[in-house]
């Protein structure tokens, strides 16, 4: 009995020892990366064309208001105040939309290479470093994720398409109409 005692403490001696380590993974190739999306935003090429496309977009809106208030020559005062205000609302609101989808189609470009970045790597997960406490310098891939996006072009789609209405003393209340950006 003691024989057969002995014999199966040391089968779970082995067995447990054998197993022991085997969860544990190499510890020198990290399974994660942090990045750094607003400095991605900032420094990389795709920021930059993002800005210059805000200032197309932006020149179109300033375009569309000069010529709106050329119109507001005929109106009287209380209906000038109340095309203008209607016109700043449409093209704020255009603007405000204009912005969202330049981001989204920047970010949609940074996910991508920042996928295949991870993919290529072999990592697990790449996250944010908004959403890190503590990490160590080693796990932020920022940089190479900046200067994987060089040569990415991002196509922001066509710019805005602003109509003006010549106002009708008493009648509209919004003289300038947009068309919007197919990319919304």
């Amino acid at each position: 009995m003691q024989k057969k005692t002995a014999i199966l403490a040391l089968a779970t001696t082995l067995a447990f020892g054998g197993l022991a380590g085997c969860d544990q993974k190499n510890a020198s190739t990290p399974e994660i990366g942090v990045v750094d999306i607003g400095k991605v935003l900032k420094d990389s090429a795709i920021g930059k064309q993002e800005i210059e496309h805000g200032k197309q977009v932006q020149a179109v809106l300033i375009k569309a208001n000069d010529e709106a208030k050329q119109g507001y020559a005929t109106l009287s005062a209380d209906e000038q105040k109340k095309a203008s205000n209607a016109d700043a609302q449409v093209l704020n609101h255009q603007w405000m939309a204009e912005q969202k989808a330049a981001r989204q189609a920047s970010l949609a470009a940074i996910v991508k290479a920042v996928d295949t970045y991870r993919q290529e790597k072999k990592l697990a997960l790449i996250v944010d470093n908004q959403n890190v406490i503590s990490s160590d310098a080693k796990l932020d891939v920022t940089a190479d994720i900046i200067t994987r996006l060089e040569k990415t072009q991002v196509t922001y789609g066509d710019l805005p398409t602003i109509t003006v209405k010549k106002p009708e003393a008493a009648e509209s209340e919004t003289p300038a109409e947009h068309a919007p950006n197919e990319n919304k």
